[in-house]
């Protein structure tokens, strides 16, 4: 019985040295956990397995990586109204360091990136550096803005998007791509 113990406790030393030392970059990864042993562990990002998936599949993490510098650093809802919870995750062009949001529908794995480094006119700008603020607006009315002409008729749950005491605006979706309605400046 001691051997047989002695022979599991030293395989599983062996495993987990293994995968330990199969190493990631200096910066948190999508989906792998392991680190240098000589370095203290990264952050466990928890993002979902499915949203992982995707993010492989489509080779996302060769050009981006997640970024944590708000907390929390990705948030889920049901953006596109189809009653599947989908994720947006603040992320960071590994190349220019710009700041950005990737959103991915579950039921479809359709990938938005939003900013970081991608020049989309909703957004108003290539980089969100400048949020530092964001959480989830549920489906439902907007008010009438100052800044804009109309309303949104919001089909899915919303990103609030702002920079503190100061701009701020929503990320939606219109069924077709995802639009930015300016609430503040």
């Amino acid at each position: 019985m001691r051997k047989l113990a002695k022979i599991l406790i030293t395989a599983s030393i062996i495993l987990c040295i293994g995968h330990v030392t199969s190493g990631i970059t200096g910066e948190p990864d999508w989906c792998d956990y392991t680190w240098p042993t000589d370095q203290s562990p990264p952050p466990r990002l928890n993002i979902p397995k499915w949203a992982c998936q995707t993010i492989k599949a489509k080779e996302i993490h060769s050009k981006f990586s997640p970024s944590t510098h708000l907390n929390p650093f990705f948030m889920t809802g049901d953006f596109d109204g189809d009653h599947q919870t989908d994720i947006a995750i603040l992320i960071k062009n590994r190349q220019s360091s710009e700041i950005g949001v990737l959103i991915i529908h579950r039921k479809n794995n359709a990938l938005f990136i939003l900013g970081a480094g991608n020049p989309i006119a909703m957004t108003r700008g290539r980089n969100f550096n400048w949020m530092d603020i964001w959480t989830l607006y549920p489906k439902g009315k907007i008010q009438q803005s100052p800044y804009e002409d109309y309303v949104p008729v919001l089909c899915g749950d919303a990103l609030w998007v702002a920079k503190s005491e100061s701009a701020s605006a929503f990320i939606f979706w219109d069924g077709k791509k995802y639009g930015w309605y300016q609430e503040t400046d």
